[in-house]
């Protein structure tokens, strides 16, 4: 994680003193993959979206539009990459974890939140397991365990809807973290997605018994 880090940084380094000088200033976009990386510097998450939808129905095995995609949706529903490391290392490291404190590193859990997470997801998964980078490896277990926590805040924070909890509802979740699961990661809130998908699994009971059992009104708001 460590290394991601830097390498993200000596990136985002390049970008900023390429030449010296701005890079927005000195580089003209050829393209429109070019144009969104530009727009997505500028925080035009939107705008970013569009064109690489663009790029993908033209050239729809471009995986490092698609990856760019998704991080544009993720974006667009308040979460970015690097700041999910830094939030969810801070949180391990105060020792305020479980569900619920992992949930206070995500953004609320809105409609419109819950459906670019679900996008973004989306988007990564059509990327083939055998052509993901060690970048989109990573990208791919953070945005479904931050989907996965999303829902499980948006239950913890609305029992009346955790005790009405649809089959559809239970089993999108169990596959997020499933999914989350499977890619690994050594983030703490994809080692928690991995922990929680692992006692669903093992927990007896259809869908909605397990999620139920699992964030009922026992579920710890803290620790382990």
């Amino acid at each position: 994680m460590k290394t991601f880090i830097q390498l993200l940084s000596g990136i985002l380094l390049l970008y900023a003193t390429a030449c010296g000088r701005n890079v927005v200033e000195t580089y003209a976009p050829a393209n429109d993959q070019e144009k969104a990386e530009l727009d997505m510097e500028a925080s035009r998450y939107e705008a970013a979206s569009e064109k690489l939808l663009k790029v993908l129905s033209e050239t729809p095995e471009n995986y490092n539009a698609r990856s760019l995609l998704a991080a544009a949706y993720a974006a667009r529903a308040g979460i970015t990459t690097l700041s999910l490391i830094k939030n969810a290392t801070s949180l391990g490291s105060s020792g305020a974890t479980g569900l619920r404190g992992y949930t206070t590193i995500l953004p609320t859990a809105t409609s419109d939140v819950l459906a670019f997470m679900e996008l973004a997801c989306d988007a990564m998964a059509k990327i083939p397991v055998e052509d993901r980078t060690t970048e989109m490896k990573l990208q791919y277990g953070l945005f479904f365990s931050s989907y996965a926590f999303l829902q499980i805040k948006y239950f913890l924070d609305n029992p009346t809807a955790l005790a009405s909890l649809s089959v559809n509802d239970a089993l999108k979740l169990v596959e997020t973290l499933a999914k989350a699961s499977e890619a690994g990661g050594s983030s703490p809130l994809s080692k928690a997605a991995e922990t929680l998908s692992t006692t669903l699994a093992s927990t007896p009971g259809s869908n909605v018994d397990k999620v139920k059992a699992a964030l009922g009104p026992s579920t710890p708001a803290s620790g382990g």
